[in-house]
């Protein structure tokens, strides 16, 4: 139970984080989400490619009032799928960035280490669900063995990497619908 001393400093306490006040502050916080452009609308065209190949059908284009439930769907998972190829180019671009990074410094232990962690079949049983086993490898590495990557690199890959899983599950859902 909540006594009236915490209640009180619970009050206090919010009354000093309500957030900017400023205009400037608060347009600025306002992009906070939207800062690596994962969580944006896909591009227009990449959808409309993506809902040409769903449909095998080069010359489609979309009608908003089409009342098509299989034409509404393709589009849905059209969007979909270019959120999550938006997604797996920026983790991989990332991964690539990361080992750079590591080949820069001649961090020769980290490249020894990725020949070593390949063959532990645990390592790469708990990244089996990434497609692209570039990404999978030096991710496992990376973010498993590799304790001297700067911690800004690391934490920017998994959310990099919840972003891809998240436009998977999209992807997933407007499959089954």
């Amino acid at each position: 139970m909540t006594t009236p001393r915490q209640k009180a400093a619970n009050r206090h306490n919010s009354a000093k984080s309500t957030g900017p006040r400023s205009r400037e502050g608060r347009a600025r916080s306002a992009t906070n989400a939207r800062r690596h452009g994962l969580t944006s609308a896909p591009d227009h065209g990449e959808v409309l490619r993506w809902f040409r190949v769903i449909l095998d059908d080069s010359g489609a284009v979309p009608d908003p009032s089409e009342t098509a439930q299989d034409r509404r769907a393709a589009w849905r998972l059209a969007e979909s799928e270019a959120r999550l190829a938006r997604a797996r180019q920026a983790e991989t671009a990332h991964v690539a960035r990361m080992l750079s990074w590591h080949r820069k410094l001649g961090r020769r232990s980290f490249l020894e280490l990725a020949d070593m962690e390949m063959d532990d079949p645990d390592v790469l049983a708990g990244l089996a669900g990434h497609p692209d086993l570039f990404v999978a490898k030096a991710a496992s590495i990376l973010l498993h063995a590799c304790e001297n990557t700067p911690p800004a690199l690391r934490n920017r890959l998994r959310l990099l990497g919840r972003y891809r899983r998240e436009a998977e599950r999209a992807r997933d859902r407007a499959y089954d619908a």
